[in-house]
């Protein structure tokens, strides 16, 4: 999670995690900026993990396309009688919990919601005063899912910290919305969000005429895009020359690197090279500078640095990352990192400029026994767990995609990005 969007009536602002405040130029109006939601704004939204988000307004309900950035057609429609169980006249908040639930918020009650069921739990609703210990308040105006164990839950113009496991708010809440959100609307917050964006990675190029049915048939909206040659891949080569023909579709890419390993923790990887250093780490900043802009890649553009050990990160490759960053920036591009999820907090703690890309297979099916099917998984990117990561790899190596019963894409990595091109970050 990278970016948050905030509504307040016929306004949104965007949100910088990052750097913990408003965007400049915000707040800016629904109108014109969020194709087919009413100008008047929303009540609540909600990020159903697939590549759709749904706003309530009123009575009604709209389902929003990521990947073509616009409500669906035939939208809105009347909540009553197409959410199971849900018989509210309208939805004050509502927040997907992560773990296949969702809560639904009208004046004192909340409803557990069952995605996969796609109906109400039983015994609801239930009166939020007694079930969610330590809010003391008569209604939600807004509710978000952190991904790092947090959430946030918002009331006029103050919000609570709630603690996910303990299930409770954390002492010394509420606190004031002003001063501690820089930018953000003061009064009153409704319908705080977090777009994402399904995505894939694989090392071999699937072929053009694959994409194009990728493109067409499902809700992939970027891709791994891999430079090389480089010094742990050198055979991936297929990627170079297809920038123009996949942004020419519509695709989003990730232009991956996959530089210099440490022995520890990627003993796994026989292709790898094991010779880290800062000089080397500049070394090959230049190198991968050099096949993005061979790629197409403009100045500007992030290049993700592929980390595949697991281990804890030793002095010679702490220095090859801080010196290929350092040479990322000299070189007019953005650094990116791709690392599993347990050495994102060490690798930050080196630099926090870079961009993160978070391996976390342990919330969705890995392995050649793992087959999906349209439409495929875009949760928020910080349920990885990580709640600075922008992109999240969630399944590794998975047998197939079934696209049609006669064809699918074998072994792939699957993904989510909560930006529909990871190469452009603004």
């Amino acid at each position: 999670m990278s970016k948050l969007y905030f509504f307040n009536g016929g306004q949104y602002s965007r949100y910088d995690i990052k750097q913990d405040a408003v965007d400049a130029a915000y707040p800016l109006p629904v109108a014109g900026n969020w194709p087919g939601l009413p100008a008047s704004g929303v009540d609540a939204a909600i990020n159903w993990g697939n590549g759709v988000v749904y706003f309530f307004a009123g009575n009604q309900y709209y389902r929003y396309n990521t990947k073509l950035d616009r409500v669906d057609s035939g939208y809105p429609l009347p909540i009553a009688g197409r959410w199971p169980g849900l018989m509210l006249d309208a939805v004050d908040a509502c927040v997907n919990w992560g773990n296949g639930k969702a809560y639904f918020f009208r004046g004192v009650q909340y409803w557990r919601y069952d995605i996969k069921n796609d109906s109400v739990d039983p015994g609801y609703p239930l009166p939020i005063a007694g079930n969610w210990p330590g809010l003391t308040l008569d209604a939600v105006d807004g509710c978000i899912n952190w991904g790092n164990g947090k959430a946030y839950i918002l009331r006029g113009g103050q919000y609570w910290r709630y603690d996910i496991k303990k299930d409770a708010a954390d002492p010394g809440y509420p606190l004031p919305i002003a001063g501690n959100w820089p930018g953000l609307f003061a009064a009153s917050v409704r319908a705080p969000i977090a777009l994402s964006y399904a995505g894939f990675d694989r090392l071999d190029y699937p072929g053009d005429a694959m994409m194009t049915t990728l493109w067409n048939q499902t809700n992939l909206a970027w891709c791994g895009f891999y430079l090389a040659p480089s010094p742990s891949q050198g055979r991936g080569t297929s990627w170079m020359t297809k920038r123009p023909f996949l942004t020419g579709l519509g695709w989003g890419l990730a232009p991956i690197y996959v530089g210099e390993q440490q022995y520890h923790g990627a003993e796994w990887c026989k292709g790898c090279s094991f010779k880290p250093s800062a000089a080397k780490g500049v070394q090959d900043a230049a190198d991968a500078i050099r096949l993005a802009t061979t790629a197409g890649f403009p100045s500007g553009s992030v290049i993700y640095l592929d980390f595949e050990s697991w281990g804890t990160v030793e002095t010679p490759l702490r220095d090859y990352y801080t010196g290929w960053i350092g040479g990322i920036i000299v070189g007019n591009f953005v650094p990116g990192v791709y690392c599993p999820h347990v050495l994102a907090r060490q690798l930050r703690e080196f630099d926090q400029r870079p961009v993160f890309w978070v391996v976390n297979g342990g919330k969705f099916r890995s392995g050649a026994q793992g087959t999906y099917q349209n439409p495929l998984p875009a949760p928020e990117a910080s349920g990885s767990g990580i709640e600075f990561s922008t992109l999240w790899q969630l399944a590794l190596d998975v047998g197939a995609l079934n696209i049609s019963p006669a064809q699918k894409l074998p072994t792939i990595d699957l993904d989510s990005s909560s930006v529909p091109d990871p190469s452009s970050i603004t």
